[in-house]
This record gives C-alpha cells, sequence and structure tokens, in this order.
C-alpha cells in the first residue's frame, strides 16, 4: 500500500468556538424535543445538575417538564400583535 504512506495527516480546525454553530446545536436538541414531544404528549426532560447535599456536591437528576412551542408562540404573537390568531386569509391556524 504505498499510496498511504504518500499521505500526509494535518490538525482539523476546532470548531467548539463557533457561536453560530453552538446556536444552531443548540436550536436542533429544541427542536428534537419537540418531536419527542408530539410523539409523546407526557415528554419530561431530565436534566442532570450538582447540588451540595449534607455539604457534599452530588449530581442531581431532575425532570423539566417541556412546553410545547405552539402554545409558547400563540402567547408571544397575541401579546405583540393584539388581536386573535385565526386569520383564515394567511394561514394561521394556532
Amino acid at each position: 500500500m504505498p499510496v498511504l504512506k504518500s499521505l500526509s495527516f494535518t490538525v482539523v480546525p476546532k470548531t467548539a468556538g463557533d457561536p453560530t454553530g453552538m446556536r444552531r446545536a443548540k436550536f436542533i436538541e429544541k427542536l428534537e424535543e419537540q418531536k419527542l414531544l408530539l410523539a409523546d404528549p407526557g415528554y419530561v426532560r431530565t436534566v442532570q445538575r450538582t447540588a451540595e447535599v449534607d455539604g457534599v456536591k452530588q449530581a442531581v437528576v431532575r425532570k423539566q417538564r417541556v412546553k410545547p412551542w405552539r402554545k409558547i408562540i400563540r402567547c408571544h404573537f397575541r401579546k405583540t400583535a393584539g388581536f386573535p390568531l385565526t386569520d383564515q386569509g394567511r394561514g394561521f391556524q394556532f
């Protein structure tokens, strides 16, 4: 395999410091949660945090409810626009 010996290796640049990439990854995680919430309305996210219990830091698992985005969008739209959401002409059906 003389072809493999002729190849050279390079260092791959780090993408961990890219703020746009981090925002996109976080948004994709949230979309995946919404997808799981559509499949199972009782879906609960588990979050692991460290907390001090009896003077010792321990990992604590906490369950957190996920809200559907359609309800959040409806509330925000009513507060900012100030009119009902049933606009048949433009296709809003919340």
